[in-house]
């Protein structure tokens, strides 16, 4: 009985102790990971959306709204698109907006979903745009645009998608062992733990420089800090919409809407992403009114890599 009683004590001490090294690992991440100040909020604006505060700006001028949606990822932010704004804003009053989830606004612990960003999507454009609007995706995000285009058509006047993702891959569902992986991640403190380890800044910069950038010379440092610092904003509750990708809870078969598309729609692809040309055709067989258009020696990110041949394609 002694020596069970001394087990059970062994384990709980060793369980507090694990607990309070991962509370002290997270609150040293958290106190340090947004030091440089890269995404200063001074020059944003806050939408006061129903599920959390949706970070914006707004910029430039002209009679046609364009609103611009970074990559769906916690290392995205609207920072995504700095090199490109500069290229519209003669001819456009730009919106750039941070995903709920992401970047500089709220982070609500929830699962995040297809039919939540487009929600977002709609009362944005509603509330804060005003107008019919051209919107500009990068990556996943287009999911999230081509099924609001399709419900809404009244409210987008253009879409031009950027490296859209495959559609075999927004098929897939959640399984059991996604959903148990999504669970791990909401965890208060062992969740967060998990998180800060995967996006850390090592991490974070193999990813650009992998699958982002075509020339890894031109990946700075400035941009590695941003992504670190978009994903440690909200100490850690990137993990929610990090486990909601991760689990596939993003994912929405998009098919049918795409081939609903009536209004002018575009997909710009690096030539030099890896199967992306094929993702671009794929879309086409749904849609053949879709134009396709690729901007060479740049993969994922070409309106970092070549903002002005990408907004001459726009």
């Amino acid at each position: 009985m002694g020596n069970g009683n001394n087990k059970f004590k062994k384990i709980v001490k060793t369980g507090i102790f694990i607990t309070g090294c991962c509370y002290a690992f997270n609150k040293y991440v958290s106190s340090r990971a947004l030091l440089k100040n890269i995404l200063n909020k001074a020059n944003g604006k806050k939408y006061e959306w129903k599920y959390g505060n949706i970070y914006y700006e707004v910029t430039g001028q002209g009679d046609d709204p364009i609103l611009l949606i970074h990559d769906a990822d916690v290392i995205s932010s609207g920072y995504e698109w700095k090199a490109l704004v500069p290229e519209l804003v003669k001819d456009h009053v730009v919106y750039i907006l941070d995903l709920p989830g992401c970047g500089r606004s709220e982070k609500p612990g929830l699962d995040y979903t297809n039919y939540f960003n487009v929600l977002m999507i709609r009362d944005f454009i509603s509330d804060v745009i005003g107008d019919r609007t051209e919107v500009v995706t990068s990556g996943f995000s287009a999911s999230f645009a081509v099924s609001f285009a399709a419900a809404y058509p009244d409210r987008v006047s253009r879409l031009v998608m950027i490296n859209p993702p495959s559609l075999d891959i927004l098929k897939e569902v959640p399984s059991g062992t996604s959903k148990f992986i999504n669970m791990l991640f909401s965890v208060p403190i062992f969740g967060r733990t998990a998180y800060y380890l995967i996006v850390n800044r090592k991490n974070i910069e193999y990813q650009l420089e992998e699958n982002c950038y075509y020339n890894p010379f031109k990946l700075k440092d400035q941009t590695i800090d941003a992504a670190y610092e978009a994903a440690h904003y909200g100490s850690g509750s990137g993990r929610y919409f990090w486990g909601s990708l991760q689990s596939k809870y993003l994912n929405m078969d998009i098919r049918r809407s795409l081939a609903l598309l009536a209004l002018p729609t575009k997909i710009i692809y690096g030539k030099q992403l890896a199967g992306e040309i094929e993702i671009a055709k794929s879309y086409k067989q749904f849609n053949n009114r879709i134009d396709l258009a690729g901007v060479d020696m740049s993969k994922k990110l070409p309106h970092i890599e070549k903002p002005q041949e990408t907004a001459a394609l726009l």
